[in-house]
């Protein structure tokens, strides 16, 4: 359902060291993906890290993220959607059958990808990619943080900034574990 929200409304995103608004869904960018993926064409997408990962890393000068459905036809849906109040609340009126879809014919294959520039220039590319249960990708860091709560482990008070979550090394062991690589 976020998705949806997303779609064609106002988003934030980071873009030359300032919060800039754009219509979710509207701009996209191609990234070159390791396999099984391939290149994939992602629209951006609203996301916590526009606002958070500037607060980590200061000297981010662009935070986006893009987002590919990764099932037949579902982008050009999503476009159209971008575009038309219509088709929208078509699509948030159907959103139990679109799910259906996707789950049916949706590919079990997915991943997430970071392109990182240096104040040299030099771009840094790495992906998660999985096979199967590719959703784990996603929610590694709070499945982490549960089982460190149940165990009374957690430390981490108030308002916690998403790298506090879990170590990356342990977030990657998670993920491993179930299945997906760290493709460099």
């Amino acid at each position: 359902m976020s998705l949806l929200h997303t779609i064609g409304k106002p988003i934030r995103i980071l873009r030359d060291g300032k919060i800039q608004i754009v219509r979710g869904w509207r701009e996209t960018r191609t990234f070159p993906l390791p396999r099984p993926l391939g290149p994939i064409r992602g629209h951006v997408f609203e996301s916590a890290d526009a606002l958070y990962l500037p607060r980590i890393c200061p000297s981010l000068k662009d935070v986006a993220m893009y987002v590919d459905a990764n099932t037949f036809g579902a982008n050009a849906v999503l476009t159209m959607a971008a575009y038309s109040n219509v088709m929208r609340r078509v699509m948030q009126g159907g959103i139990g059958w679109g799910t259906s879809l996707a789950r049916r014919f949706g590919s079990t294959v997915g991943g997430m990808a970071y392109e990182v520039e240096g104040e040299n220039g030099h771009v840094a590319r790495f992906a998660i990619v999985a096979k199967l249960n590719s959703y784990l990708v996603a929610i590694a860091p709070a499945v982490l943080a549960v089982q460190k709560m149940a165990n009374d482990q957690f430390t981490e008070r108030g308002l916690v900034l998403p790298d506090r979550y879990a170590d990356p090394f342990e977030i990657l062991r998670f993920l491993n574990s179930a299945g997906v690589e760290l493709v460099t």
